[in-house]
């Protein structure tokens, strides 16, 4: 899904993708996303968001147990001091 014109995440949108291991979502223009956008993905170990507008991941990642990579280059961060 890299290189679109993708504005924002609605919530569940991944919802029955659960062996989804890699998701490019770079190079977009994603502004926000949904708290429970990647839900549903229990097997994501990549996700590069990179390239986009994102100034907050809110709690967005908080259900990604799998995850082992994450892209964040290339956006609008002042910190992630809320990340865990």
């Amino acid at each position: 899904l890299d290189f679109n014109k993708i504005l924002r995440l609605p919530a569940r949108v991944f919802l029955r993708l659960n062996t989804l291991n890699l998701l490019n979502l770079s190079h977009n223009h994603i502004l926000q996303l949904g708290e429970n956008s990647f839900e549903g993905l229990k097997n994501l170990e990549i996700l590069d968001l990179s390239f986009n507008q994102l100034s907050d991941l809110n709690k967005s990642l908080n259900n990604l147990f799998s995850l082992k990579t994450l892209y964040l280059g290339n956006n609008l961060f002042k910190n992630l001091n809320n990340l865990n």
